[in-house]
C-alpha cells in the first residue's frame, strides 16, 4: 500500500477511485482530538479517529470481539481498544454497548481490538502518529460527513492509504496523480 498523506481530502479519495484504474483499495482515516465518552457510570477522555470501512481491509487489526467484516460499515459504529473496553466496561461484554460521545453522539461498540502489533505508527501509544483508543466510522465524525457532501480540496487532518494491485508500479500511480 501507499501512504498519501499529502492529499487527504475526501474529494481526493474519491476521485483516485475514479480516475486510476485498477487501484484495489482506498481508504482514509481521520485524527480527532480526544473525546469525552461515557456509558452508564464510567467515563474516559479516548483518543479517537474516523475511518472508512475499507480501513479494515488495509490494515489487519485483531479483533478480540465483534466482526471485522461490518465494524466500521454499521452507521456510528466504534471499535474500541481491549484497554478501553475494559476501562468502560470492566469484564462485562462491550460488543453492542452504546456509548455518548462528548454529550451529544450515541454510538455502538461492534468490536474490540487487541493492541496494535508494535511498531507501527498507529496504536494507542502516547508516540503513535495515528493515536486511538476508540476507532469509529469514517462518517461518524460531523466534519468528515460535511465533506463528503461536497467536493472540497481542504485538506482534514487525516490519511488517505492506496493498496496497489501487484502489477502496477508505484510510477503508474503517480502519473494517475499528477494528471488529476
Amino acid at each position: 500500500f501507499r501512504q498519501l498523506d499529502l492529499w487527504s481530502t475526501s474529494t481526493f479519495a474519491k476521485y483516485l477511485k475514479e480516475d486510476i484504474p485498477g487501484i484495489e483499495q482506498v481508504a482514509r482515516v481521520s485524527r480527532s482530538r480526544p473525546r469525552a465518552v461515557a456509558t452508564g457510570e464510567a467515563k474516559q477522555m479516548l483518543h479517537a479517529a474516523f475511518a472508512d470501512p475499507s480501513f479494515l481491509d488495509v490494515f489487519q487489526l485483531d479483533f478480540v470481539a465483534g466482526d471485522k467484516r461490518d465494524a466500521l460499515a454499521r452507521p456510528n459504529g466504534v471499535l474500541l481498544t481491549h484497554s478501553a473496553a475494559q476501562r468502560l466496561f470492566g469484564a462485562k461484554p462491550a460488543v453492542g454497548q452504546s456509548l455518548m460521545i462528548d454529550n451529544s453522539l450515541t454510538v455502538t461498540v461492534t468490536g474490540v481490538i487487541a493492541p496494535v502489533r508494535q511498531p507501527s505508527f498507529m496504536g494507542d501509544a502516547q508516540d503513535s502518529v495515528l493515536r486511538f483508543d476508540m476507532l469509529a466510522a469514517w462518517s461518524t465524525d460531523p466534519v468528515n460527513a460535511a465533506a463528503d457532501t461536497r467536493d472540497s480540496w481542504a485538506n482534514l487532518d487525516a490519511y488517505t492509504f492506496v493498496v496497489l494491485p501487484p502489477a502496477m508500479k508505484p510510477e503508474t500511480l503517480d502519473a494517475g496523480m499528477a494528471a488529476m
